[in-house]
C-alpha cells in the first residue's frame, strides 16, 4: 500500500511526535478559544485578544497551528481540525496523544456493550498492533491508570471506570472520531497483513522512519 504523504503525515503527528499543548500556552489558549468558539467570528475574535498576548505572537502562533494542521482557516473562519480538537481532548483530560486514541477505542466499545446490556471492557490487542514499534501498550494504559480512568478487567483487558466514562461524554463526538480514525488505520495494516505479511511490517517501520525526521515539539 502506497500512502500520500499527507497521511503519513498525520499518522506520524498521531502514533509517533510526541507534540502537546503547554498548559496557558499561547497556541493552548487559542485552541481553548476555538473549542467553545461563539457562532460569530468577531465575537471570537474579541475572545482570543482578550488573552492580553502580544498580537504578534498571536499571529506566529496561529500560523504554527495550521502548519501542524491544528487548526484552519475555512471561508476566513479560524476552527480546529479534527486532529485539533484530539490534541485538545488529550490536554484536557492529562493524557497523551496515544493514550487517547487507546482510551477513544476503549470508550467506543464499552459504550457499545453497555447500551446493550452487556459490561463493556475493551481488549487492548486489538490495538497493540498499531503502536507496536513507537509505544507499549503497558505504558499507555498506565498513563490511563495514573489518572484514574481505567482499571484492568482481566489480564488482557481493561475497562473505564462507570463514574468517568460520564465525564468522558462530554468528548463523545472528538472520542468517536478518533475511534474511527484508528479503526480505518488498522484497517489498512490488516489489509496488509493479509496479503503481504512483510510489506505490513515495512508499512509500519516506514512510518516510524518518517516520524524520526519530525522532532518532537511542544507548542507554546
Amino acid at each position: 500500500m502506497d500512502l500520500s504523504e499527507k497521511s503519513k503525515k498525520e499518522i506520524a503527528s498521531l502514533f509517533f511526535k510526541n507534540c502537546c499543548l503547554e498548559t496557558n500556552s499561547t497556541a493552548y489558549l487559542i485552541c481553548d478559544a476555538l473549542y467553545s468558539a461563539p457562532s460569530d467570528q468577531r465575537q471570537l475574535i474579541e475572545k482570543i485578544l482578550q488573552m492580553r498576548k502580544n498580537l504578534n505572537v498571536i499571529r506566529v502562533t496561529i500560523c504554527e497551528l495550521q502548519s501542524k494542521n491544528i487548526i484552519r482557516s475555512t471561508n476566513s473562519r479560524l476552527e480546529l481540525t479534527d486532529i485539533g480538537n484530539w490534541y485538545y481532548v488529550a490536554k484536557k483530560i492529562g493524557v497523551s496523544i496515544s493514550s487517547l486514541c487507546l482510551l477513544s477505542q476503549a470508550y467506543v466499545i464499552q459504550k457499545s456493550l453497555e447500551n446493550s446490556g452487556n459490561t463493556g471492557y475493551f481488549a487492548v490487542v486489538h490495538f497493540a498492533d498499531i503502536v507496536k514499534y513507537s509505544h507499549s501498550p503497558v505504558k499507555l494504559i498506565r498513563n490511563l491508570r495514573e489518572v484514574g480512568l481505567i482499571y484492568r478487567h482481566h489480564k488482557n483487558t481493561i475497562r473505564i471506570f462507570p463514574e468517568k466514562m460520564k465525564i468522558l461524554e462530554r468528548y463523545d463526538a472528538e472520542l468517536t472520531s478518533l475511534n474511527r480514525w484508528v479503526v480505518e488505520l488498522k484497517s489498512k495494516i490488516d489489509d496488509i497483513k493479509d496479503h503481504d505479511p512483510v510489506a505490513r511490517e515495512n508499512f509500519i517501520r516506514n512510518l516510524e522512519c518518517y516520524a524520526k525526521l519530525h522532532k518532537s515539539v511542544t507548542v507554546q
